[in-house]
């Protein structure tokens, strides 16, 4: 219909095909680069957009969950019965920067009140 009414071009026919065919490889790459585990959220994807959005918020929600575990982990952790202190120490510096990582800061009192 576009054709017959003139707002359909040649020209912007064959970018639309170019673009659909662009889209296409992109999806094809990130399909096959993913875990198996997320094709169900990308299986009715119909544009890379989408796919890459609904990639987003399941990342989101991931590290919401595993910031969550790992505070809880860091608030858990205690030292055990045969472990010395400098690598007990070590282990609670070691999870405390993957909390800033996270963008969950520690505070050095929480730190010390580890090792108390």
């Amino acid at each position: 219909m576009g054709i017959v009414e003139g707002t359909e071009t040649l020209e912007a026919a064959a970018a639309e095909r170019e673009w659909k065919k662009h889209d296409n490889i992109a999806m094809m790459l990130i399909c096959s680069s993913i875990d198996k585990k997320y094709m169900s959220v990308l299986v009715n994807c119909k544009t890379l957009a989408t796919m890459w959005l609904c990639l987003i918020i399941v990342h989101e929600q991931n590290s919401r969950e595993n910031n969550h575990i790992m505070q809880q982990r860091f608030f858990e952790f205690q030292m055990k019965p045969a472990q010395d202190m400098s690598s007990f120490i070590a282990a609670v510096e070691a999870m405390a920067a993957q909390l800033n990582d996270m963008g969950k800061s520690t505070t050095d009192k929480s730190k010390v009140k580890k090792a108390l």
